[in-house]
């Protein structure tokens, strides 16, 4: 005898995956923060990693895009002029909240960010807490008084912590 299932078997298996793609945003945008905690942004490669996971995410559906996108904006790290440059002119820059921003500066004959490049930078930032300057050699106090910057914790080179933050 033959095995036939008829189409109301299968509607609770139905009814249990068409959950996963109607996931509320916010349940969803923690999820992705919980996949991609373990990603040091201190390695280009653990980078790297963490795009190409929120990328296949982006892909899953459409309700999952922004979730996704969210997560990947909300930490940026920035050590070349170039990437600067295009992160700037990026449509979506400052579309989503930047919690942890790391910019490495120009110093010792790098091809890093300018101070001036890297006051654009954080001025397009949106909802920034935790910021870290690496490498800037001189950097104009002005940089790191802008409003995007409003109880974001510093983390600052030695020859930049003599300034006082208030």
């Amino acid at each position: 005898m033959l095995f036939r299932s008829s189409s109301l078997d299968l509607l609770p298996l139905y009814s249990a995956l068409a959950t996963i793609y109607s996931l509320p945003p916010e349940l969803l945008c923690r999820i992705l923060e919980l996949c991609t905690e373990d990603y040091s942004l201190s390695s280009a490669i653990a980078l790297s990693n963490r795009y190409t996971c929120l990328r296949s995410a982006s892909l899953v559906s459409r309700s999952w895009q922004a979730p996704a996108q969210s997560v990947l904006w909300s930490a940026v790290r920035i050590y070349k002029r170039t990437t600067a440059q295009k992160w700037l002119a990026c449509r979506v820059t400052g579309v989503y909240g930047t919690r942890h921003l790391e910019l490495g500066g120009v110093h010792s004959k790098n091809e890093g960010v300018s101070a001036a490049l890297a006051g654009k930078i954080v001025g397009r930032c949106v909802g920034v807490r935790e910021l870290r300057l690496c490498d800037f050699g001189r950097l104009s106090a002005k940089v790191l008084q802008s409003e995007s910057l409003a109880g974001a914790s510093c983390h600052l080179p030695p020859s930049l912590l003599e300034w006082s933050l208030s």
